[in-house]
């Protein structure tokens, strides 16, 4: 699945890359001159084009989403299977909240991941490198300017995320927590349920 949307991507990609091409082909030969059928039957390619970018983007996306559960469900089985054989002291001493946490946001967190990574990955990249080799065949100006403002990107992405990575370790501390005063709490209603039922 994961290669199968890998290539929907790339085709999406390869796909949004030659509409400039049309484009240009319709201004230059269609337009310049005056024939409408030159105009027409390019257009009607690009109809047929946009279909099939439409198809391959629903596709990739329903792909990326069933990765993604996929991910959690077999991820989720480990991780509890993991839970279930540690001692007493050792999920004593890695808390409650952590062990709670860990089966419910940390997995969500990893499946929004996975689901996302195609998308905000794999086509950011093709579609990065296939627009600088299209602008550095027009003029190595400007494509060395566009890769000049990506590496700029980069730099204020990368800097994003070491600024916000104590803030994630923060809240997840906080859910941590959270976590462990809502077992504690629970565990003793049902205690107090216990006795109120015993009586």
């Amino acid at each position: 699945l994961l290669f199968l949307a890998v290539i929907l991507s790339a085709g999406q990609c390869a796909m949004k890359l030659m509409m400039p091409k049309m484009m240009e082909d319709i201004v230059n030969n269609g337009v310049m001159t005056q024939s409408m059928d030159y105009v027409m039957g390019i257009g009607r390619k690009m109809l047929v084009l946009c279909l099939l970018l439409g198809v391959c983007g629903y596709l990739s996306s329903i792909l990326c989403s069933v990765l993604g559960h996929r991910f959690a469900r077999d991820l989720r089985v480990e991780v509890y299977e993991h839970i279930t054989e540690l001692g007493v002291l050792q999920a004593s001493s890695l808390g409650q909240g952590t062990l709670i946490t860990g089966l419910t946001a940390d997995i969500d967190v990893c499946a929004t991941l996975i689901s996302a990574m195609i998308p905000l990955l794999v086509e950011p990249v093709l579609l990065t490198v296939g627009g600088i080799v299209m602008m550095w065949r027009i003029t190595p100006v400007f494509g060395g300017a566009f890769l000049g403002f990506v590496a700029l990107q980069i730099a204020v992405m990368a800097l994003f995320i070491h600024s916000t990575a104590p803030g994630f370790v923060r809240v997840r501390e906080a859910m941590d927590a959270m976590n462990t005063r809502l077992q504690g709490a629970f565990s003793g209603f049902r205690r107090s349920e216990e006795r109120r039922v015993g009586k």
